[in-house]
């Protein structure tokens, strides 16, 4: 299709642990469910399947934040987790119960995709929020 480039950086050794260790690309589609790429596929490659949506990493997504869209000739990373999203959303702060329902999207789908409910957790953390 097209080329892609990456950067490698280098890992924290103190947080080597915390680095995924899948060699396959996640997405979870609007209707929650998972597909899985091998690696060296770019955002463009996904995106050109899903008119009106874009990506966003998992990673990337806080409470109170827009979603940060990876685009372009971006070359998605083995191990982590990607959203489709809508891009009615591309420019709305994401809300607590947004965070919620995507980790319900993720997690209803974890036993069909040996998606680790472990991972959903981290990657979905609320640790930094209080609920009140």
């Amino acid at each position: 299709m097209g080329g892609c480039s990456s950067s490698q950086k280098n890992p924290d050794p103190e947080n080597s642990s915390k680095l995924p260790t899948s060699k396959v690309i996640k997405v979870i589609h609007l209707g929650g469910r998972v597909k899985e790429f091998d690696p060296a596929i770019c955002a463009d490659q996904i995106l050109s399947c899903n008119p009106g949506c874009f990506l966003c990493s998992s990673d990337s997504m806080f409470i109170g934040s827009c979603p940060e869209n990876v685009g372009g000739p971006e070359e998605l990373q083995p191990g982590y987790l990607y959203f489709l999203l809508s891009n009615s959303v591309a420019n709305k702060a994401l809300s607590l119960h947004d965070l919620c329902e995507l980790a319900i999207k993720a997690t209803t789908n974890c036993n069909d995709n040996n998606l680790s409910v472990n991972h959903v957790k981290h990657v979905l953390s609320f640790r930094d929020y209080a609920v009140v």
